[in-house]
């Protein structure tokens, strides 16, 4: 059995290893998970902020108030704007696994002047820890190491989400977090590990050899 996709991306990855059955379900047999809550409310955050870094332009949904949220975001010091909009990234892995696949995904906002990358997440606030153990930023990375030659910062800016009485369904709590790092320095020989890709050597740790043509059906 082939992959209906000829491709990799993070959410792949992600699934495969830490969450078999939808893996198999989705990218396997083309069978869609059934959306929660916090998935319906960070797919419509994605569009929305799309849309206004892409065209100024944003609608609330149900009780949400997108707009404080996005105010908080350029009080960070983030212009919102289509300079800085939704990339895609495609990174041929040919060259560091023994089977030839591309890995996509798309980056939230990209600063190519400062050599930043930033994912925003919904959900859960985000820390320090939790961005340097982001598997997503650092295959990001390595897509910009490879386009740039050179080694980006990146950061996570979280939205935290909860159940409100009287709110159909969740809201944002009106904070907006943002955490960053740079990495140091890159093992860039192993991609697709459930403890380590592409890690940043800062910490010591070694990247797992475990290969990603593992994902690859016959």
């Amino acid at each position: 059995m082939e992959w209906i996709k000829p491709h990799v991306s993070y959410s792949q990855i992600n699934a495969y290893y830490n969450y078999r059955k939808d893996f198999v379900n989705k990218y396997i047999y083309g069978i869609e998970p059934e959306p929660n809550d916090y998935m319906t409310f960070g797919k419509n955050f994605s569009e929305q902020i799309e849309s206004y870094i892409k065209h100024n332009f944003y609608s609330n949904w149900d009780e949400v108030n997108l707009g404080s949220i996005i105010g908080k975001i350029m009080d960070l010091g983030f212009k919102l704007d289509a300079g800085h909009s939704e990339v895609r990234i495609d990174l041929e892995l040919k060259e560091h696994i023994d089977i030839e696949l591309d890995l996509i995904g798309y980056i939230d906002w990209l600063n190519t002047d400062d050599h930043l990358i930033i994912d925003f997440k919904t959900g859960k606030a985000w820390t320090i820890e939790d961005v340097k153990a982001s598997k997503q930023l650092l295959l990001y990375s390595a897509w910009y190491k490879a386009k740039y030659g050179i080694i980006p910062k990146v950061g996570i800016i979280s939205m935290p989400v909860k159940k409100y009485v009287g709110v159909n369904g969740l809201n944002f709590t009106g904070d907006v977090i943002y955490h960053s790092y740079q990495p140091t320095e890159y093992k860039s020989d192993s991609i697709g590990s459930s403890t380590s890709t592409l890690s940043p050597t800062a910490n010591g740790d070694r990247p797992s050899k475990a290969p990603l043509s593992r994902l690859r059906r016959h």
